[in-house]
């Protein structure tokens, strides 16, 4: 696994947030994390000429997200994420809720991306409409500001995801379209890194469980495009994913999955490769947890306490 600049930005932030930790107990507050490894991601620093991919190099990614709910009306959602085609990015969100209705405003921040720019701000909106126990639909919005690039090491982070879902007996189930794209202007080159994912999730529960599984069937379009150069590298895949999730107690939950390619197939620059890596094995695995501080605060004190 390489060392670049977005692993130790990565590290920095979520040792900030494990020191920071002691600070989180409170009422409503939620601290979740998601630590990711695969091998289907192009290298950041990939040359326009380069037409192999062998899977054998790994990247890694996470999220670390803290969440508190001021009343039931407003919550704020904070975090950083460390992403294979956004790269780093902080963000934090005020959210108002009605009986329907969910909205949400705030900010994005990138920060060292590249050599040039150090930090670049953005905009972050949602909004959710909801018929529980029958459907609900979700728009997302993350754009950096300022679109257009003039100096060397300029970029600019964006991000849209729409969701629609609807409630079967003891699953949720949902359609996603989501895109991502990553514009660096470089000394001789304009880049753009995009992901375009289509997605089915089927979120799988049991009144009273402990456990939740969650199985997922996409189709994605992974790209790289170098402008001047006029070279685009394209990897699609058919992809199939699992996730469990268990409460281990009232206030931690531990969360573990992986979305496999079934099929991979290159275009353009990478036009005639097949299910490349060691074994034809590409994929992602992610773990986390999630734990809730209002509940270990007011967990009972073991019997003869």
């Amino acid at each position: 696994m390489k060392r670049t600049r977005g692993n130790q930005a990565g590290l920095l932030a979520l040792t900030l947030v494990l020191l920071l930790l002691p600070a989180f107990r409170g009422a409503g507050l939620e601290l979740s994390t998601r630590f990711e490894l695969g091998n289907l991601a192009f290298d950041p620093d990939r040359a326009a000429l380069d037409a192999t991919f062998s899977g054998a190099e790994y990247y890694w990614g996470g999220t670390v997200e803290v969440t508190h709910g001021f009343s039931e009306r407003m919550a704020l959602r904070a975090g950083f994420t460390r992403d294979t085609v956004l790269r780093n990015l902080a963000y934090a969100m005020i959210y108002y809720n009605l009986d329907y209705l969910s909205m949400g405003v705030g900010t994005i921040q990138g920060f060292n991306n590249t050599n040039g720019a150090t930090l670049k701000p953005g905009l972050a909106s949602s909004v959710q409409l909801s018929f529980p126990g029958v459907m609900f639909a979700r728009l997302l919005f993350d754009y950096s500001l300022g679109s257009v690039l003039m100096e060397t090491g300029d970029y600019t982070q964006n991000r849209n995801e729409l969701t629609v879902g609807f409630y079967v007996p003891n699953a949720i189930c949902s359609l996603t379209l989501q895109s991502k794209k990553f514009y660096e202007l470089q000394a001789a080159e304009a880049v753009v890194d995009s992901l375009m994912r289509y997605s089915f999730q089927a979120d799988i529960y049991q009144k009273n469980a402990p456990y939740r599984l969650l199985f997922s069937l996409a189709y994605q379009t992974l790209q790289k495009k170098f402008v001047v150069a006029d070279t685009v590298h394209t990897l699609s895949s058919l992809m199939a994913g699992v996730e469990l999730a268990i409460d281990l107690t009232r206030f931690l939950t531990v969360e573990l999955g992986a979305d496999s390619a079934l099929f991979t197939f290159g275009e353009d620059q990478l036009a005639g490769l097949q299910n490349p890596a060691p074994g034809g094995y590409l994929f992602q695995a992610y773990t986390g947890f999630t734990l809730k501080f209002e509940n270990l605060k007011n967990r009972r004190p073991p019997a003869g306490d």
